[in-house]
């Protein structure tokens, strides 16, 4: 899944600590350098981000105090060959567009505050490549060894999303809400897809709205008006039961309360809102980022393990995850009735 998606966060440093018989043996030994990558490439973007930094055993230092420092979560350029290539012909062939290091801040993207350096913030731009599966080589030049991470495929080709209960465009709206003996009832909206194409999705709702200045009469302001959306992710991490078909049931409260928490009251200001559309998105991820994700779940918590003592990784003799990504969009035009917000 994209950069928004999928909420999970990598652990970008390993300290080790080990016990010795003799105090003649080195425990810590000198830095080696070993890559942690996070990327989830989505055939969707023209443009995907992967951060490829790298784990080590800090000399006579504290990890939290090494976090700090950018230069030890990073990689120097001169030191890797970080090389992207896509699945052509029955072969991999190197991306048509090396991937390009760039600070997230050149993008508009900060990188979450933390225990880790956030200043700058170094990640691996892939642009104008799209393909069904990747494969990633991270080699050290002072020692030759090259690491790889091989992408599983998420195609949508013949799969297709189904609401219930149906619409018909123009004739009958999306309904959350119903009256039933004089009494307004919520309903829920079905998302049933066939054919799965991915081993663990995301399911959610996108509201188009526009808001507008009004004059002291409440009038509308021309030249005013802004075009906004709402992204509320109504199921996350969701892995089918089903092999061939699944549904995910989006209460009308829910997708009520999904607003209230998104939208900024008008009350009191020269505005108004109104609606235009809404979009049922369903995004699919491959087998990769679905056993990152269980192995993560597996050590939280009270009687989970201690995390990442043995995280899942498809980065051979590395840590982190490349994964791939699709999307299923079905746009519902007019609006839903719905009431005002």
């Amino acid at each position: 899944m994209k950069r928004k998606l999928l909420g999970v966060l990598l652990v970008a440093i390993v300290a080790v600590t080990q016990f010795g018989c003799s105090n003649e043996i080195e425990v810590i030994g000198v830095w080696k350098n070993i890559p942690v990558v996070y990327g989830v490439i989505d055939a969707t973007n023209d443009t995907n981000y992967i951060r490829i930094e790298r784990a080590y055993l800090p000399p006579n230092k504290s990890a939290l105090e090494v976090a700090k420092d950018p230069d030890s979560l990073y990689f120097n350029p001169n030191d890797v060959e970080i090389t992207m290539y896509t699945f052509v012909g029955g072969s991999y062939i190197p991306s048509p567009i090396p991937l390009e290091r760039i600070d997230l801040a050149t993008e508009g993207i900060n990188r979450d505050t933390g225990i880790f350096a956030d200043d700058p913030a170094y990640v691996y731009r892939l642009i104008g490549t799209r393909a069904s599966s990747f494969k990633l080589e991270v080699k050290i030049k002072a020692s030759g060894k090259i690491y790889e991470a091989i992408t599983e495929k998420v195609e949508i080709n013949s799969s297709f999303m189904i609401l219930q209960p149906s619409y018909n465009p123009g004739t009958r709206p999306i309904s959350w809400v119903k009256e039933v003996n004089g009494e307004q009832v919520q309903q829920e909206q079905v998302i049933d897809l066939t054919d799965n194409f991915a081993a663990i999705y995301d399911v959610g709702v996108r509201f188009y709205y526009q808001e507008y200045e009004i004059d002291g009469s409440g009038n509308k302001i021309a030249g005013t008006e802004e075009r906004k959306v709402v992204d509320w992710k109504a199921r996350k991490s969701f892995v089918p039961e089903n092999e061939n078909q699944f549904d995910v049931s989006i209460k009308g409260n829910e997708f009520y309360e999904g607003l209230t928490r998104n939208l900024s009251s008008l009350a009191g200001v020269n505005k108004r809102r109104c609606g235009g559309y809404v979009e049922f998105y369903v995004e699919g991820a491959s087998e990769s980022l679905r056993q990152y994700i269980s192995a993560a779940n597996a050590n939280q918590g009270l009687v989970g393990g201690l995390y990442p003592a043995e995280p899942y990784s498809n980065v051979t003799e590395g840590y982190g995850i490349l994964a791939t990504s699709n999307r299923l969009v079905r746009t519902v035009n007019p609006l839903m009735e719905m009431s005002g917000l």
